[in-house]
């Protein structure tokens, strides 16, 4: 008991050092701020520059459209995706053929620059337009400026839609740029009407790394029903789920899912669920790691998991496709799939594949997979037959998951991890090391390391 006690001493230590430098901004029924906008804005009349908005359990109705912060660290911090729910409507319900407008959560326009924003723990449902906007929930304006680094962890998505546009999107021209998703679940939201740009993440500039991310039963609308050239498909090929383009310069996307995603749009073109289409001078840097993209719902012959125009072929590892094509190889209607990739390890791609296919074999409710909800961080996943799952969450810098009774933890550079009980015992321990895998049994253990700390259940 006395390594446990000594051990908890520790850590809070270390916790209340590494909070010290951050102004707290607490907002819930009974604390200073009943929303988060209102604690937003009072950031924005301050000086202060390292800021956590601590967010209660609760659903919040966020009436204003939160804009400005420049020069600023912010993190919005809820107690858990399931319990801290923002929202712009209370209507529980929001869809691409709704007539009404709750409206986007999040502009940054012209001159904000310099702003790290990191979102996590939270729920974020009910938002977005079915007029001429897009943005759903957050837009990066096209003027926007340099150093607009934004982070999702541990967050669910449910009932954003945006019209001629993303849910979140980043449309500047700034190359100092990044959005970054990781442990999000992300169901039931969409883009429509393609006189413009559509996917649930759309980055045009700079950097996106979409890390132990679910994307399911989503849904797209790529017949144009503006004003002009109503009910036509202009074949633009974006990603309905990610869509890099122009002038993005590197993307990573691993332990992912793709699943039970619709599209509505003509027979003969291509609509891709991710798409990388990088401008003419652009350097672009594709890695993807353990991606799974298999049961989604598409019109055309033509329909692909993946679709890349780039000059050299993406780097790939441990995925699971139904179709793959390159634009230079879409020749003959509804022919063999294009598989001229660095192929990996694991690489498999087959129109055939199926949630239950081996390699996936993903737990099943029914016609689709079942879905999980974390007990630590709320965050939805899904979970293969067996135990494993790509769901994690993030302690500091170190990334913790679980796969088939075993701990796994990986860290951004080399450093020291500890693995504890709750009674104190040490585990294991590995010295100078960026990863670990630990069998354990079922129940909470204590992981230590150089980049953070926190507890973990083992199922």
């Amino acid at each position: 008991m006395k390594n446990f006690y000594a051990l908890t001493i520790i850590l809070s230590f270390l916790f209340s050092m590494s909070g010290r430098s951050q102004t707290v901004y607490e907002v819930g029924a009974d604390k200073t701020y009943t929303t988060v906008g209102a604690a937003w804005d009072a950031i924005k009349a301050s000086s202060d520059t390292d800021v956590e908005i601590k967010v209660d359990e609760g659903v919040y109705i966020e009436s204003v459209n939160m804009t400005g912060n420049s020069n600023k660290k912010i993190t919005i911090t809820g107690s858990g995706a399931d319990k801290t729910i923002l929202k712009k409507s209370t209507d529980d319900t929001f869809s691409y053929s709704s007539a009404k407008n709750p409206g986007r959560l999040m502009q940054l326009n012209a001159g904000e620059t310099n702003l790290e924003l990191t979102m996590q723990n939270i729920g974020f449902q009910v938002m977005g337009y079915t007029n001429t906007n897009g943005g759903g929930l957050l837009n990066i304006n096209t003027g926007a400026g340099d150093g607009l680094k934004i982070t999702f962890r541990n967050c669910n998505f449910k009932y954003i839609y945006a019209r001629v546009g993303s849910i979140i999107q980043i449309l500047g021209i700034q190359p100092n740029q990044s959005l970054v998703v990781e442990n999000c679940f992300i169901e039931e939201c969409g883009t429509f009407d393609n006189n413009s740009i559509e996917g649930i993440f759309t980055v045009k500039t700079g950097t996106c790394a979409i890390k132990n991310t679910t994307f399911m039963n989503n849904r797209f609308n790529v017949l144009n029903i503006g004003n002009t050239n109503t009910g036509t498909d202009r074949n633009l090929k974006n990603g309905g789920l990610i869509s890099a383009g122009e002038g993005i310069t590197g993307l990573t996307i691993d332990s992912c899912y793709f699943v039970g995603n619709q599209f509505n749009g003509d027979a003969d073109k291509i609509h891709p669920l991710l798409s990388v289409k990088p401008g003419a001078t652009a350097s672009l840097t594709t890695n993807i790691r353990k991606l799974v993209s298999v049961g989604n719902n598409r019109p055309s012959y033509n329909d692909c998991d993946f679709y890349y125009n780039i000059s050299y072929p993406p780097t790939m590892h441990d995925c699971r496709f139904n179709a793959v094509w390159n634009v230079d190889d879409i020749t003959t209607p509804g022919s063999n799939i294009y598989t001229e990739v660095f192929e990996y390890e694991g690489i498999n791609i087959d129109k055939s594949l199926t949630y239950t296919s081996p390699g996936i074999n993903l737990e099943m409710d029914g016609e689709l997979p079942k879905v999980y909800v974390d007990p630590l961080t709320g965050v939805k996943h899904l979970k293969t037959i067996g135990g494993s799952s790509i769901s994690g969450r993030l302690i500091g810098k170190a990334n913790i998951c679980q796969e088939n009774g075993k701990l796994i933890v990986k860290l951004e550079t080399a450093g020291n991890i500890e693995v504890y009980n709750v009674l104190g015992k040490k585990e294991a321990a590995f010295l100078n090391v960026t990863d670990a895998i630990v069998p354990l049994q079922t129940g909470v253990y204590i992981v230590n390391t150089s980049a953070g700390s926190g507890k973990v259940f083992i199922r």
